[in-house]
């Protein structure tokens, strides 16, 4: 251990202070120039190369301003250490308060020594490395590698699988009942009022966002561009963004103002006024027609269909005078408008009532350059129920239908159906999966939809994407990803 070097008659000002940046050492005082002084990764985890550093930094500083010795604060970690450089042998000290000599007064009975004051030390030597070492934790403390964060592992699914897939999960997390959504290989879900992402392949943890409300939905959308997602709230709460940034949370922008959903997207309406948000969570204020319902958005604006007669409107301002109104083609075999039922990007489902009021005819039209063209239409014999629409499929489900818009297939599915992956799902005494073409698969369900499992989303390689509802509150929700029935026999051959 070093010995303890009483510290000489120092004066109070100026002080040498050194910082420690990344590969080097900065000094400076009142009255000098900046020094800045390199040092080595593997010399800041040496006291002596450490010190000889410092003082080298500090005695460009001193000769500056032609002094000697002087003070010098060390900064480190948001700590400070005071030493004392002796210039002539490039050396920091630790500082001592220096002996008083003694007072010799007239009258030597009553002379009296000086108290000796010091600042307690164990030595220099401890001084040192306890600087070293708070400098040292500040050099590293970035370059740490933070820990890997664990792996969920597999689960057995508590319900019966979904046709297709087998109930053995390769990772399942804790998460709360809203349908997770797969974007670009990561799991989007919620818990609570946070919305998670999670390598798809291996349950990963990702980022992370809080919403400040507890979620009810998350929706892909159609029209504000690719990936981008919103998420919805139980009480008339909404946020918007993109999968791989920011969620906005969006406000009313007026008292009584209704909120609704439109291609995944939410809309705000109040007499002849709309607002849409943007990915960045902006709101655009458009002037719309009266008695008419928003269809599907893109990028410059919103397409209103007339709640009564067969036309629509591109809206894309909020000026007082509207555009002229495009002609919807009517079907065959109808009679009637009934208005518009979904809208996925530049194409919209719209519904006619028959000539016997016996179901519907639903259309899907393309928009293209203004225009409403390549008119398909499908027979619909249920009309209940909100539709459901997915755009990543570019598939609709609405009035027991299930409609690929983009391949022009159609099949009943029945009014009770509910939608995920791509599929209807049915319950009940025979359970079915049905597909666009008409595919019907059995399932092992239960006999109701609270009983049923049904996948909201597939990952790339075709895992099943799904919430497990708890059984009467007996144990947590969680999210599984399950493996194809393929992925499992191709897995025991192995």
């Amino acid at each position: 251990m070093m010995n303890t070097i009483q510290t000489p008659a120092l004066p109070a000002f100026p002080v040498v202070t050194i910082h420690l940046e990344e590969g080097a050492l900065l000094a400076d005082a009142p009255g000098a120039s900046p020094v800045t002084e390199p040092i080595e990764d593997e010399a800041v985890a040496n006291a002596v190369q450490l010190n000889q550093a410092g003082a080298a930094a500090a005695t460009k500083v001193a000769d500056e301003l032609g002094m000697d010795r002087i003070q010098v604060r060390i900064r480190a970690n948001g700590d400070e250490f005071f030493m004392w450089l002796d210039s002539e042998t490039g050396t920091l000290h630790p500082l001592e308060e220096p002996e008083f000599e003694k007072q010799t007064q007239q009258n030597r009975a009553k002379t009296k020594r000086a108290k000796q004051v010091r600042w307690i030390m164990i030595g220099a030597g401890v001084m040192v490395l306890l600087i070293i070492a708070a400098v040292i934790f500040r050099a590293t403390a970035g370059a740490r590698e933070p820990e890997e964060p664990a792996l969920p592992g597999p689960a057995q699914l508590p319900a019966a699988a979904p046709a297709g897939w087998d109930s053995y999960a390769s990772w399942a997390v804790d998460a709360s009942d809203a349908d997770p959504v797969v974007v670009d290989d990561e799991v989007v879900y919620a818990e609570g009022k946070d919305i998670k992402h999670a390598a798809a392949d291996n349950g990963k943890p990702g980022r992370s966002d809080s919403v400040g409300f507890t979620v009810k939905a998350i929706h892909r959308t159609a029209g504000l561009g690719d990936e981008v997602i919103s998420v919805e709230g139980s009480s008339s709460e909404a946020a918007i963004g993109r999968a791989d940034g920011k969620l906005h949370e969006l406000k009313a922008p007026e008292q009584s103002a209704e909120l609704d959903w439109v291609s995944g997207i939410p809309v705000w309406s109040l007499g002849t006024s709309l607002w849409v948000p943007d990915a960045d969570g902006s709101l655009n204020k458009y002037t719309v027609p009266a008695e008419s319902s928003p269809a599907t958005i893109d990028r410059d604006g919103v397409w209103m269909v007339s709640d009564t007669d067969p036309k629509a409107w591109h809206i894309t301002s909020d000026s007082a005078r509207l555009p002229e109104s495009v002609a919807i083609p009517q079907p065959k075999n109808s009679d009637g408008f009934a208005g518009a039922v979904a809208g996925i990007g530049d194409e919209m489902v719209v519904g006619f009532k028959t000539k016997n009021s016996q179901g519907q005819v639903l259309m899907r039209v393309r928009i293209s350059d203004g225009k409403l063209a390549d008119p398909w239409a499908v027979k619909a014999s249920g009309s209940s129920g909100d539709p459901v629409i997915d755009p990543a499929r570019e598939i609709v489900l609405a009035n027991g239908v299930l409609m690929d818009l983009k391949n022009e297939k159609a099949t009943t599915a029945g009014s009770s159906a509910t939608y995920g992956a791509g599929y209807a799902w049915t319950t009940g005494t025979s359970p079915k999966r049905v597909d666009p073409e008409g595919n019907i698969t059995d399932w092992k369900a239960g006999t109701s939809t609270s009983d049923a499992a049904v996948p909201a989303d597939l990952t790339s390689d075709g895992s099943a994407v799904l919430v497990a509802k708890p059984e009467s509150g007996s144990q947590e929700t969680k999210l599984y990803v399950l493996s194809t029935s393929d992925q499992k026999d191709q897995g025991e051959k192995k």
